[in-house]
């Protein structure tokens, strides 16, 4: 596996525009694409789509579109009602966000906790709003029914439709419910599955230990460290939103 060495010279805290070769980071798999190029790079758009024209035949009809703006946010986030306001908060100040810069959120499709009070705030907001939820969580959950639904039946519908409807992913504080979500979407980038992004979004430093132990997990070499630009720890939700399209690119 090659990994293409990241220029870090003043771009980690800017906004790149890749038109202009600026540095979306990225983090493709190893995998054959159709048009027969095998990709396994961390490395700036403008650098990948080098490498994609020289590999892409002259005759060949396959196209490679490079879109550098998320449309969906997928929220993974607790469902409890007993944490701290400034959590709950914290929910709301999301929601309102990505509504108002007109992204759509995917979540759970709950009413409780932080996954409501996130929703609630994007449709007070006029944003749109998807809920994904399983049939047997319907009473606990208590489905917030303003908003649009898909109603399944297992959990592992809900995380593969919740996955497939968004382009990159936020995690709030949560339990292990949420910690399970965000985990297996990381574990699926990390088999090149996907390259969708991921920002941890926290007040007081709730996802630290997270952190701490994927470091840990580097230095005994089980993961390598360029893994770890695949997902961001933020303080904010327009930071969180940023470090999510500072990532993203798409191949199509």
């Amino acid at each position: 596996k090659r990994w293409i060495k990241k220029n870090t010279d003043n771009t980690r805290n800017s906004r790149p525009d890749s038109s202009r070769g600026g540095f979306n980071r990225i983090s493709v798999g190893t995998r054959k694409m159709s048009h027969g190029l095998q990709i396994g790079c961390l490395a700036p758009a403008c650098q990948l789509r080098k490498i994609m024209s020289k590999k892409i035949s002259a005759g060949s009809d396959k196209r490679v579109e490079f879109m550098t703006s998320i449309k969906s946010i997928c929220l993974f986030c607790g469902s409890s009602n007993e944490v701290e306001k400034k959590y709950l908060d914290l929910a709301e100040e999301l929601g309102t966000y990505i509504a108002s810069h007109g992204y759509r959120l995917v979540y759970g499709g709950g009413g409780v906790g932080l996954m409501g009070a996130a929703a609630r705030a994007a449709y007070q907001a006029k944003g749109e709003v998807l809920g994904i939820m399983p049939r047997f969580l319907l009473q606990k959950e208590r489905i917030f029914d303003d908003v649009e639904h898909r109603i399944v039946d297992t959990m592992h519908e809900r995380k593969q439709m919740m996955y497939e409807e968004s382009d990159a992913f936020i995690v709030l504080p949560g339990g292990i419910g949420t910690l399970e979500e965000a985990v297996e979407v990381l574990s699926w980038a990390r088999l090149n599955l996907h390259a969708k992004p991921m920002a941890f979004l926290d007040s007081g430093e709730f996802w630290k230990p997270f952190f701490e132990l994927m470091d840990h997990i580097v230095k005994g070499r089980f993961t390598p460290a360029e893994f770890l630009d695949q997902f961001a720890h933020t303080t904010s939700p327009e930071q969180a939103v940023r470090a999510l399209e500072d990532r993203f690119v798409q191949l199509k």
